[in-house]
């Protein structure tokens, strides 16, 4: 046979051989990594250079080659290898020593290769490879591999693979691939574990795999290192990237299977079908039961169109009471943004009956929630912007709805008045700005009614327009409010009738700001008032207040001290910015009916000043010093030569600061003339302070005091605007703060001990915000297998495992009143009242693998815990097991145990209790 039908036949059939062998690589069955020995230390001695002359010569290839390869309607083969031996008489064709095959981009690779024409069989030894264009670690390599290019049937001893869906699996077994599309293993093994020794697997006596479709294993058993711990008749993983329509997996636990006890609840949920409707829509049902409580349907569709700027969700849930009564819950987020000068937003939530919610639900979040609904429509014109708004809560507590409807506010954008024609030839009255605005919304409070006012059914209608002119420093303002307040009339009670009141007021001002020294800045001030009044007191009319002058002026200096450094601080900054106030209004005479509707001593003349306070102490952190810069020695033998001399110095260090304690105090109003008539010139009754500090992060401490005791007042003295006797009384207190291994408090301490800082906080850690249970978002609940915790943690430790940053927080609250037997004090005539609670919430990591988040509420005056919320993970590296107790405010326990794979999260087994030691059924 001449040499050139040789070759030609040869590339022919090495052709075939790539053609159906390489998509075995893009097929995506992964493989676990094979342990190799490492690398041995490079030969010192000249290096064989015999690989190198044929990477060149495939490089740089010959004339007739390249004319060879520009032929259209043809496809090369290249293959190399130490030697080719064509055996005429067999028709095979034997490749050996690093044996590689190439065409269009897949490879071949293996220490030999032998192709026999007559059964059309190849046959590749010695680790062969299959890898594909941009796919080199999804490759398909064995022991042995054999080709059946009449039935396209690749067959490889020991072979190993890998495929990716969201994780990497590795698979290794027999393995036979049809036509690059169906892969059948037998005696396999599949894991994500990616480690050279992995600790679980899966074992399966027959794997079939559909490329980019799906894998089945019958039957599935799996082992945590040689130990087999489970058993499965089939396990199946979809490979179809995208959604898809299909049955959802059911959610049940091994206590609903067998039950443990006798007061057990069993549940399943999730039971239903998903429909992907179109690429921006799709659909669910999914139907749930749990015994002696309920039957649920759920029904939820979701879409998103991006290019249309539109997204939204819609939930239903319907709920057939063992008891015979229905209910259902109500849930939709929408968002459409139709052009770039409008946008849209809906949400809702609602519920048929919160005693429901209240006696099912597990979730100490959700139990204390409200059902909130939103509508926001904006739109900005070339004039401004209008936005109208509607909302509705609903308490989960006690019933009581809250809705406003509409809520519409108009803001005209800023208009300039009498503009400069060039910057030199500018007035003092160029560039006015005028501002307008106007509001107006009408709210709706409706609950169980009972003898307190306050808790009547109330409509509210709020109206107000707003000017505001400001020419240079001078600036002159208006405003205009009315508000009406109707109280329903409680059924069959004839002491409680309706009432509809209104009440109104106009202002108008006029203020100068002159800056004085640095920021500080005086203000004098004119104002005009009047109120309007419509009660049963005036006789259903409106009646005019008497118009008020007020004249006055503002001060708000703001002063620095600095003092020595102390300790890691060089310098300490004290901020003092007092805000002063004075005021007086002259008397005005009042008729008959104005003393009847507004009060006889509202028109007495006023002459007020007032003291607010905020304060602040800053320390700057000392900057460590640069080290000295050693000169550089001449290379040359000479003079010693200092580099850097003459260059400008680089940027100095911005140096740290701290906030040690920041105290603000509320305005504090005195009267030159109300002691004049006998009475406390002191004319405010409550005072609060604030308090913050960088060395507890997130430390809030604010109280108020009421300053007088009204409870020996008889009427006639509360008419004359007596505050009774001078007594402070601590009405609220309320502290929030958390500490950590980063937080400021623990850093000084270690800069005291002399510690570093990269001995406080190690480098890289982030100290985790951990909201408390009254300040996180809220979510979905646990309404018959909704947000149960085995499917989110509730840790916000940044590291999802090991012994990271631990964080605390504390909160607590402190209400109390003022009691009076007669019922004219602050305590309504019901005695003094009081409240106190602690919440409190840590998370922390113990070990590597172990992390903890605990948050509970306690009740100091009933002296008993509200709620629970423990969760306890263990990090299995591809496992991760859960363990998960929660207490609502209303007595309802919740006891979940989840161990689940992380890339199958259908894959789990877990445990469920409810209402532990409590005879309930709910």
């Amino acid at each position: 046979m001449r040499p050139a039908d040789t070759f030609g036949r040869a590339g022919l059939l090495l052709l075939a051989l790539v053609i159906f062998c390489a998509p075995a690589a893009a097929q995506q069955l992964p493989v676990r990594p094979s342990s190799r020995a490492p690398a041995a230390a490079a030969d010192t001695l000249p290096a064989d250079t015999a690989a190198q002359r044929r990477a060149a010569a495939r490089a740089e290839p010959d004339s007739i080659l390249q004319a060879l390869l520009a032929l259209e309607g043809f496809i090369a083969t290249e293959y190399s290898a130490e030697t080719a031996v064509f055996q005429a008489g067999e028709r095979v064709l034997r490749l050996r020593g690093e044996a590689e095959v190439v065409r269009q981009g897949d490879r071949l690779t293996a220490d030999s290769i032998i192709y026999r024409e007559q059964t059309r069989i190849a046959e590749a030894y010695g680790s062969p490879k299959v890898t594909s264009a941009g796919q080199q670690a999804e490759a398909l390599e064995g022991q042995v591999m054999f080709y059946d290019l009449e039935r396209q049937r690749a067959t490889v001893v020991q072979g190993r693979t890998q495929f990716s869906q969201g994780s990497t699996w590795f698979v290794q077994g027999d393995v036979t691939a049809e036509a690059a599309q169906r892969f059948y293993t037998t005696a396999g093994i599949f894991t994500t574990d990616d480690r050279p020794e992995p600790k679980y697997h899966f074992q399966s006596d027959k794997i079939l795999m559909v490329r980019d479709r799906i894998i089945v294993a019958r039957p599935a058993r799996l082992y945590f290192e040689n130990v087999p711990v489970m058993w499965l008749p089939f396990l199946v993983q979809d490979l179809t990237r995208g959604r898809r329509s299909g049955l959802l997996t059911p959610r049940f636990g091994v206590n609903d299977i067998v039950r443990t006890s006798t007061g057990y609840t069993r549940e399943i949920s999730n039971l239903g079908f998903y429909w992907a409707i179109n690429d921006y829509m799709d659909a669910q049902v999914a139907g749930g039961w749990r015994s002696g409580v309920a039957t649920s349907v759920l029904g939820s569709t979701q879409y998103r169109w991006r290019r249309r700027f539109l997204d939204g969700n819609f939930n239903f849930q319907r709920f057939w009471e063992e008891s015979g009564s229905r209910q259902f819950v109500l849930s939709s987020s929408n968002r459409w943004k139709p052009d770039e000068r409008s946008n849209m937003a809906v949400t809702g939530n609602y519920a048929t009956s919160s005693r429901f919610v209240r006696e099912t639900s597990t979730d100490p979040r959700e139990v204390r929630q409200d059902l909130r609904s939103d509508l926001s429509l904006g739109r900005r014109f070339d004039w401004g912007n209008v936005n109208f708004g509607a909302r509705r809560s609903q308490s989960i507590l006690d019933d009581r709805v809250d809705m406003t409807l509409p809520d519409v506010g108009v803001v005209l954008n800023p208009i300039t008045l009498f503009r400069e024609p060039l910057p030199e030839q500018a007035r003092w009255y160029n560039n006015a700005t005028l501002t307008l605005s106007g509001t107006g919304s009408r709210a709706i409070t409706t609950g169980i009614a009972n003898f307190q006012r306050g808790t009547q059914d109330i409509e509210r209608t709020n109206a107000s327009l707003n000017q505001s002119l400001n020419v240079g420093n001078l600036s002159w303002s208006s405003s205009g409010l009315l508000n009406r307040s109707v109280l329903a009339e409680l059924a069959g009670d004839t002491v409680m009738p309706r009432r509809d009141d209104d009440q109104g007021s106009w202002r108008t001002s006029l203020s100068y700001r002159q800056r004085l020294v640095g920021n500080t800045a005086i203000s004098p001030n004119v104002s005009m008032s009047r109120d309007y009044r419509r009660d049963l007191r005036s006789g259903g009319e409106y009646v005019a207040g008497p118009a008020r002058l007020n004249v006055g002026a503002g001060l708000s200096p703001d002063l620095y001290g600095f003092f020595p450094g102390l300790g890691p601080y060089s310098m300490i900054r004290h901020n003092l910015r007092p805000s002063i106030s004075y005021g007086y209004s002259p008397q005005v005479e009042q008729t008959a009916l104005q003393d009847t509707v507004f009060g006889t001593f509202s028109g007495r003349a006023q002459n007020r000043v007032s003291l607010s306070l905020s304060q602040t102490f800053e320390a700057k952190l000392r900057t460590p010093s640069a080290p000295a810069r050693e000169p550089a020695a001449d290379t040359l033998g000479g003079d010693t030569v200092v580099v850097g001399v003459g260059t400008p110095p680089a940027t100095p260090q911005q140096a740290q600061k701290v906030q040690l304690l920041s105290v603000t105090t509320s305005a504090l109003e005195y009267d030159f003339l109300r002691p004049q008539e006998g009475l406390s010139g002191f004319v405010t009754q409550r005072v609060s302070n604030s308090i913050r500090s960088d060395f507890l992060r997130g430390l809030n401490l604010d109280f108020s005091h009421e300053l007088f005791d009204p409870s020996g007042l008889d009427t006639d003295a509360r008419v004359r605007g007596e505050q009774g006797r001078f007594a402070p009384y601590l009405s609220s207190f309320n502290t929030s703060f958390s500490f950590g291994q980063g937080s400021a408090f623990f850093q000084f301490l270690g800069r005291v001990l002399g510690r570093t800082e990269e001995s406080i906080t190690p480098p890289g850690a982030v100290v985790p915000e951990s909201p408390l249970p009254g300040d996180e978002e809220e979510r979905g609940g646990d309404l018959f297998g909704a947000g149960r915790p085995g499917s989110e943690s509730f840790t916000s430790n940044p590291r999802g495992m090991g012994s990271g940053p631990w964080n605390v927080n504390l909160s607590y609250s402190l209400l109390r009143s003022r009691g009076s037997a007669t019922g004219t004090g602050t305590g309504g005539g019901f005695g003094p009242s009081e409240s106190q609670n602690v919440i409190a919430g840590i998370n922390f990591s113990p070990t590597r693998n172990w992390a903890v988040n605990w948050n509970t509420s306690y009740s100091i005056t009933d002296g008993q815990f509200g709620e629970h919320r423990l969760n306890l993970r263990r990090d299995l590296y591809r496992w991760q097991a859960n363990i998960d107790f929660t207490r609502t405010a209303y007595g309802n326990t919740a006891f979940y145990f989840t161990v689940h794979l992380l890339d199958l999260q259908d894959l789990k087994v877990d445990y469920r209790e409810r209402n532990i030691g409590r005879d309930r059924a709910f």
